[in-house]
């Protein structure tokens, strides 16, 4: 270990962090929060959120549906998106409201990968299939 790098362990969760969809850790910009995938009570993968301080990890997201992919959290850190049930989601961190902002889309055309912020937080950038292409969408709040 290098001088000067001190390790600790901040969670402590029963089921440990997902490993499906996969283990992605997330910060806010501001460092309060690290948010990470792991399932609820009903197995259902879902966005928590522990600070890096320690202590009791917290329930960021309640959806009936998983999260299917890498999450991001707005530049702001009031919201984070992702996709889930074969559509683009935003959550507000400080209740758990999610709101669907694209349609739900088939199988074949859901929406891929993370859901990326733009720098100040007014779009958000997607892939999603078309005719079995990998396509580049982009959400911009009017």
């Amino acid at each position: 270990m290098p001088q000067g790098i001190e390790v600790r362990r901040i969670s402590f969760t029963g089921k440990g962090v997902s490993r499906t969809p996969r283990h992605w850790l997330r910060s806010t910009a501001d460092g309060a929060l690290i948010g990470f995938l792991a399932g609820d009570d009903h197995d259902i993968i879902q966005l928590f959120g522990i600070s890096p301080l320690g202590g009791a990890e917290r329930l960021l997201t309640s959806n009936p549906f998983s999260i299917r992919g890498p999450f991001n959290f707005s530049p702001d850190g009031r919201f984070a998106a992702y996709a889930g049930d074969n559509s683009v989601w935003i959550t507000e961190i400080a209740n758990g409201h999610s709101v669907r902002v694209t349609e739900r889309f088939g199988e074949d055309d859901k929406p891929e990968g993370a859901i990326v912020w733009s720098n100040d937080g007014s779009m958000l950038c997607y892939n999603r299939r078309v005719e079995g292409f990998l396509q580049i969408f982009l959400l911009k709040r009017q």
